[in-house]
This record gives structure tokens, C-alpha cells and sequence, in this order.
């Protein structure tokens, strides 16, 4: 028998987790030798149990977990020294773990069971969406794509898990229901994700998922990638060129996904 640890910093998803994975939950006793994946080693609740942890021990890290640990001189030290086998979802985050002594896989995964069908509809008049977390609206890109929505009078921007004033072509919805975003989603063309460290978001996950065309700072197999912001002008004025779903990279990223999961179990 196998079992997972959640982080409690990315606790939102451990529900996400128990529908996706058919295993136990981790007990600091009752599953202290059984394989273990740890999703997140936010803080040092999370660096204990995993010292604490006989069995064989796999890590998987979100991206934050990565910046916090990187400040800490005493656990960026003991982490990398525990016989461990480590994940992470993209080059970015791999470079980073690598400064600190750690050789992780690259993995990108979805934590939500999100298998919809393609929601991909051809628009001269596309629709964007980004989400952001509050008190980090910059990393996020929420200030960026204020300030350049007016080169775009044909797209509606869409932006979600922050508040803000409304534009005559930038949304503000705030903080909404999974399944409410799930829903509205489908109707757009393109998930967008500015932030240059970062994980394979779910908004990247369900944009491609949907037969879309998503567009990401980090570099990623068969997605459009905005390496500056010359390049995502380019990518932003071309959706509405976009006449079919993009079944090519959906397809890839249905194998890629599922292929994740199984590394990890």
C-alpha cells in the first residue's frame, strides 16, 4: 500500500487529491515505511514529517515551496542530504532545485480530475482568462494586461481570485466556485499565465484540456509560450485566427498527464 501528505499551504487541493488518487491518506505512524509521495514541502511541518518518514519517500514540488525554501539556509541544507526521489513540473522550477542540490523529474500534473470535453469554439471576438491571488495581482500579470487591454478592443479579458475595477474589456469576477469557473471557461478561447516562476497551473492544465490555446511565460511542449511582451502581443492578436480546437496538443497533454500520475505512483 502506498500513501500521499498534502502540504497544508496548498490544502485547497488535497480534496482534488483524494478523488484523483485511490490510496491512503499519510499517518505520521501508521504509514511511516509505506511509499509516500508528498505533494508541497511548503514549511517546516512539511521538512519534519518528511525527515521523520522511514518508507520510501517521493516529493513532488508546486513552485512556492520551491522559493521558500531557497530563503531558509537550514533546511535547503538537510533537504537535499534525504535519500528521496524528487519531482517538479517544468525546466524553471528543475534549474532552481538543482542551485540548492536537488535532481528532480520533470513531471507537469493536474491535481483536479478535470476530464472535459473540448470547449474550444473559433471567435473573432475571443475571450481570455487568467487567474491571480490577491496581494499578488503583479506576479500574476493583472497590472500588465490592465494596461495593455486597450490594444485589444476585440478581446474580453477575464480575470478570477481577485477583485478590481472593471474595464470596457477587462472582468474582474473575484474568487468563484470551482465548478462555476469550470463552466465559464468552456465558453472561452484561451487561458492565459504571465507568472515567470511558477508550476503547470490549472488554468494552463484545463486551457489545453478544452482544446484551447493557452499562453504561458514558462516554456511547455506545444503551448504557446510569451517569452517577452512583444511575443504575447503577437500570440493575443492571433487568437482570433484560431479556427479549430487545438487537438494536437490536447492529446499530447492527455498522455503527458496521465503519464505524471503514474511516475508519481
Amino acid at each position: 500500500m502506498k500513501a500521499f501528505r498534502c502540504s497544508s499551504s496548498i490544502s485547497n487541493f488535497r480534496k482534488k487529491l483524494l478523488v484523483r488518487i485511490l490510496t491512503e491518506e499519510w499517518h505520521w505512524l501508521k504509514s511511516r515505511h509505506k511509499q509516500t509521495v508528498f505533494f508541497g514541502a511548503y514549511h517546516v511541518g512539511d521538512y519534519v514529517r518528511i525527515l521523520w518518514h522511514r518508507g520510501e519517500r517521493r516529493i513532488f514540488w508546486c513552485g512556492g515551496d520551491i522559493l521558500n525554501i531557497q530563503k531558509s539556509i537550514f533546511w535547503r541544507f538537510i533537504i537535499p542530504k534525504i535519500p528521496a526521489t524528487h519531482f517538479c513540473e517544468n525546466e524553471v522550477e528543475a534549474k532552481a532545485l538543482y542551485e540548492i542540490g536537488i535532481r528532480a523529474s520533470i513531471s507537469p500534473m493536474i491535481f483536479d480530475a478535470f476530464n472535459d470535453k473540448i470547449g474550444f469554439k473559433p471567435s473573432r471576438n475571443p475571450h481570455v482568462y487568467l487567474c491571480a491571488q490577491p496581494q499578488r495581482e503583479k506576479e500574476y500579470g493583472v497590472g500588465l494586461i490592465e494596461m495593455i487591454a486597450c490594444m485589444f478592443p476585440e478581446i474580453t479579458f477575464h480575470i478570477y481570485g481577485v477583485g478590481g475595477v472593471n474595464q470596457k474589456n477587462v472582468i474582474f469576477h473575484g474568487k468563484v466556485p470551482t465548478e462555476k469557473f469550470d463552466k465559464e471557461i468552456r465558453q472561452y478561447q484561451c487561458g492565459l499565465r504571465l507568472n515567470e516562476f511558477d508550476g503547470f497551473s490549472e488554468v494552463t492544465a484545463k486551457s489545453i484540456l478544452l482544446g484551447q490555446y493557452p499562453i504561458t511565460k514558462i516554456k511547455y511542449p506545444k503551448i504557446d509560450h510569451a517569452k517577452d511582451n512583444e511575443s504575447l502581443i503577437k500570440l493575443l492578436r492571433n487568437l482570433k485566427n484560431k479556427k479549430k480546437p487545438n487537438k494536437e496538443a490536447r492529446i499530447y497533454w492527455i498522455k503527458q498527464l496521465e503519464k505524471s500520475l503514474c511516475e508519481l505512483f
